[in-house]
């Protein structure tokens, strides 16, 4: 099941965390992050972010200034 946030729920997660997504996004083929974007389907929401990604049950979204969120968790 999904838990969903909503905007005013969305938080900026640990700079560690955050490290870790930016290598994790670095080596993302270009087929990974289009499936990426497919799941969480939500156009609104992706045009706030340059990159998103999956990583230990939930997907993090990194906007311009390189601020990461989680978006959408499945628990």
């Amino acid at each position: 099941m999904a838990k969903n946030v909503t905007p005013s729920q969305l938080s900026i997660i640990s700079p560690a965390l955050g490290r870790h997504l930016d290598q994790r996004v670095g080596s993302q083929s270009q087929d990974e992050r289009e499936t990426v974007l497919e799941k969480l389907g939500d156009a609104s929401t992706l045009l706030k972010y340059d990159v998103c990604t999956w990583w230990d049950g939930c997907y993090y979204c990194r906007d311009e200034d390189g601020n990461w969120t989680e978006v959408k968790c499945y628990l």
